[in-house]
């Protein structure tokens, strides 16, 4: 990840790799790790890279095994699309330029069979009425190899954002004024309304 100064943005930037090397579990996982994102802006390819690391997993294969020829294909696929990672741009300021007389923090939790995750972001609203909205961060987890229910795996992706909007309050820089939490899962809002014992 790099600040580009001159439009205020954070870009991201994916080293060129050896194609000369035998594609190994070992392999893989050094390519990823290259891929730095603190703050989880491009948080969806990292998660398709997470769910293609467990598949590994699953598999059992050695460090210094060569992947079958399907995870072959996918990974030379994969890293092949992680090039584009270059042309995402996000901007490093998320207020308003003019003057704002709110500020909101909206968090959103969702899930799939293979992964979880949340991302929130910030709104101003200005004098004028105009409101920006701008992405301040996400995480997102793998699902674990233990089957879980649909609605529980929705449950973890509200707790990880019941984390990350914590965490966020804590280091955002000025006061919000209203936070929001969203889930499309009616399961969840039943549970979350339950008495904490259950």
């Amino acid at each position: 990840i790099i600040w580009a100064p001159m439009g205020d943005t954070f870009r991201y930037v994916w080293p060129n790799l050896d194609d000369t090397k035998a594609v190994t579990k070992r392999i893989v996982l050094a390519e990823l790790s290259k891929l730095f994102d603190p703050l989880g802006l491009v948080n969806p390819l990292i998660v398709r890279a997470k769910i293609f690391m467990q598949d590994l997993w699953i598999l059992k294969l050695d460090w210094d095994e060569s992947l079958p020829m399907n995870l072959h294909s996918q990974w030379t696929e994969f890293r092949e699309k992680l090039k584009d990672v270059e042309n995402v741009s996000v901007p490093r300021f998320v207020l308003a330029e003019k003057k704002f007389v709110r500020v909101e923090m909206h968090g959103f939790a969702d899930a799939s069979k293979r992964a979880y995750g949340c991302c929130v972001y910030i709104r101003t609203v200005c004098d004028d009425d105009d409101a920006k909205v701008h992405l301040w961060s996400a995480k997102s987890r793998v699902a674990p190899l233990k089957t879980q229910s649909l609605p529980r795996l929705e449950l973890l992706g509200a707790e990880l954002l019941s984390k990350l909007v914590t965490k966020t309050k804590g280091n955002f820089p000025i006061a919000i004024d209203g936070t929001y939490l969203w889930t499309d899962s009616e399961i969840v809002l039943d549970w979350l309304n339950e008495h904490p014992s259950n």
